[in-house]
Order: structure tokens, then C-alpha cells, then sequence
């Protein structure tokens, strides 16, 4: 399945190394204080976008796209403000070669 995440750019160089890890193994929690919905720290994000080419630039300016056969859809917390906007999966990781 093709799925996508937005991510900061900084974060490129990691995330291709290592591929897209939760932020409890990564400790890259730069969300400030109430901006983060209260999601698991132990499963990466990813979305399905309901408009086609939408991307979600207050997550990231790089849009990855993956492609994963494991993800499960996730409910998405009712104080997202994308919610409506995309159909969101977790997974617990995504490996680089995905």
C-alpha cells in the first residue's frame, strides 16, 4: 500500500540510513508543548490523503512516499487539525528499502 509522511528536513539524513523510526526509539520529539495530539510515541504516522497531491507542511516540508504491506488504520485523534483531511495508518516502523 502507498502511503506517505511529511517530514523535517533535517531528519533526511536518519531517516535514510535508519528508516522512518517511532520517537521512542528516535528521542526526536520536536513537537512544542500542546501542539502534539496525544498519539503513541511508539508507532510512526502515515497518511492517505482524501484530495490527491495534498501535503501536510506544518508536519514536515519533505513528503515521503513508502510503500508498506503492514500499516493498520488508526482513528485519528479528535483534536488533529487534519482531521477530515487524510486517512491515517500507524505502523511500527518503515524500513529504508520500503
Amino acid at each position: 500500500m502507498k502511503l506517505y509522511k511529511n517530514v523535517d528536513i533535517l531528519d533526511l539524513e536518519n531517516i535514510m540510513r535508519d528508516g522512518i523510526l517511532p520517537i521512542s526509539q528516535t528521542n526526536n520529539d520536536n513537537w512544542s508543548d500542546g501542539n502534539r495530539s496525544n498519539n503513541s510515541k511508539d508507532v510512526v504516522y502515515l497518511f492517505d490523503a482524501l484530495n490527491h497531491g495534498d501535503s501536510f507542511m506544518h508536519y514536515g516540508l519533505v513528503l515521503i512516499e513508502v510503500d508498506v504491506n503492514d500499516a493498520i488504520l488508526n482513528e485519528i485523534d479528535d483534536f488533529d487539525i487534519n482531521k477530515g483531511e487524510y486517512i491515517e495508518y500507524i505502523a511500527s516502523e518503515v524500513p529504508v528499502n520500503n
